[in-house]
This record gives C-alpha cells, structure tokens and sequence, in this order.
C-alpha cells in the first residue's frame, strides 16, 4: 500500500492569494522593469533549453507570467518561464505539441533552478495558444506585454474549500481501492478522468472569471499540498502494478507452444 497524507479542507492556506502592494522586489525594480541579472539569467536559460530541443523553429519571444508578473505574489510562487515558439514553422502542430510537452516536464522534472528562491518552471507556448493572465513580460524585449493593475479580490472560500474536498475524496476513494484491488487498469482509467476533470475545469474557470475564478484557486491548492502528485505517484504504481507478472501468474511453456 502507498501511503496518502492529503491536507484537510479545514488547513487550506488563502493567505498566498492575497495582493501586495507593490510587484517582488527581488525581481522587479522601482519603475518596473526587471532586474537585469536575472533577466539575463532567464534569457540563459531560454536558450539553452532550445538548443536542447534542435527544433527548427523561430522563437517569437520568452515571457515571465504567473503571479510574479502580477501583484498576488507569494510564497508559492513559480518563476513561470514561456517560451513562445512560431506555429508557421511547425507542419504537424499537435504532434510536436505533445513532443514539446513530454521534454518540458522531463526538464523541469531533471532540474532544480531557483530565482530568488522560487522554482523555475518553464513552459513551451505555440505563438496561437491562449494563455489567460493579467501580467506579461517580455524577458526577450524587456518590456510589459500586458501591465499588471493592482485590483481587489474576494475568494469565494466556502465554494472553493467544496470543490476541493470534492477532489480529495476522489483521490482518497480511488487509493481506497488500489490498495485492496487488482484491477489496475480501472485505477489507471479513473485517475487519468480525474485528471482530465481538473484540467478542464480550470480552463473553464479562467476563461470564465480569470485567475481568481473558484476552480483556479482550487487547481492551485491541490497543487501546492501535492495532491497532484498524489495522483501522478498512483498513477506510475498502477502502471507498473499492471506491467508486472508474478512468478505464480506465469504459465509454463510447452514444446506445443513453440
């Protein structure tokens, strides 16, 4: 049995969702521009992750989103690293999409670069991709793509805290029953739902109400106390679970066979 300590509805932490008065400091300077060492240390790392790829491609610009564009920085912030690559030079879009993807992960799962103590997590955008945020800058340009407004939010807790307890049991009834069953693949097929269900909610909820819609704030919460990962940890056992043939489960081969 895996061992699953998911967070209590009644810990969650809103404090990271609240604005500050002014951009972070570490990254940005008085008059908004970002902090030329680390701007070249982002372009740095840009560049070296393309040459990674060899994709022959043109790179349309590398931006900084995420909260540390913005004013609702926190704790948990990422340094979130884009990459805007040109869709005119790609022939099979959605196949170099999911190309793009995979290597992504694989190297922001091999690598641990922090900015000012925050975690660089860098992401491939094809230049057509919607990306919903209130604050981008251009590392590329040095300039404001999209100027962050200071504004005031409310959370909607009590819906928030529903939707993640929602989340949670789900998590916990799907681990109920990897740890009793053998079916591995209906294990692996509920996960990969849920998943689903998550992303697609999120989506649907910043294009709908932004960064501080309910299933935002819920995505966010189930990623920070590691739920996602929870999944992601069930998930790999699963498959290896179903991959896996005992030495009782093997059926002996006869000359009849060959």
């Amino acid at each position: 049995m895996i061992s699953l300590k998911l967070l209590l509805s009644e810990q969650l932490d809103f404090s990271g969702f609240k604005m500050n008065k002014t951009l972070n400091p570490k990254i940005w300077t008085d008059d908004m521009s970002m902090h030329p060492d680390i701007r070249k240390t982002l372009l740095q790392i840009a560049n070296d992750y393309i040459k990674s790829l060899k994709l022959k491609t043109v790179i349309e610009d590398i931006t900084l989103t995420g909260s540390l564009a913005n004013y609702n920085w926190s704790k948990y912030s990422d340094v979130d690293l884009h990459i805007i690559v040109d869709i005119d030079d790609i022939d099979d879009i959605d196949s170099i999409k999911e190309l793009l993807d995979a290597d992504t992960r694989v190297w922001n799962d091999n690598h641990n670069i922090t900015i000012k103590g925050y975690d660089v997590e860098l992401y491939i955008q094809l230049s057509d991709q919607e990306h919903h945020s209130t604050g981008v800058y251009s590392i590329l340009n040095d300039n404001w793509i999209l100027k962050p407004k200071r504004q005031n939010v409310t959370i909607d807790k009590k819906n928030v805290v529903k939707k993640y307890n929602d989340i949670v049991n789900k998590v916990n009834d799907i681990h109920r029953d990897f740890s009793t069953t053998k079916d591995y693949d209906s294990v692996i097929d509920r996960l990969e739902s849920l998943k689903d269900k998550i992303k697609k909610t999120r989506t649907a909820g910043l294009e709908s109400d932004g960064e501080y819609s309910i299933e935002n704030i819920v995505f966010k919460l189930i990623r920070r106390n590691n739920i996602m990962g929870k999944i992601k940890d069930m998930l790999l056992k699963a498959y290896d679970r179903s991959m896996t043939i005992d030495e009782e489960r093997m059926i002996p081969i006869t000359e009849h066979d060959i």
